[in-house]
């Protein structure tokens, strides 16, 4: 059980990336959950352009 301030990671993968035959941030969200982190979420990005920052 984690106390005090959180953190945040994002992390930009494609929707076509994998990982031994399965989607890149399914298995993300995953080795996360067995990590024992309190949460994540996949969001899909509908448009942009540029860098990420």
């Amino acid at each position: 059980m984690f106390t005090g301030r959180g953190k945040q990671l994002t992390i930009f993968v494609a929707e076509t990336d994998l990982y031994h035959h399965r989607a890149l941030y399914t298995t993300i969200i995953e080795m996360l959950r067995r990590e024992g982190c309190s949460g994540a979420t996949a969001m899909r990005g509908v448009a942009g352009f540029g860098h990420p920052r």
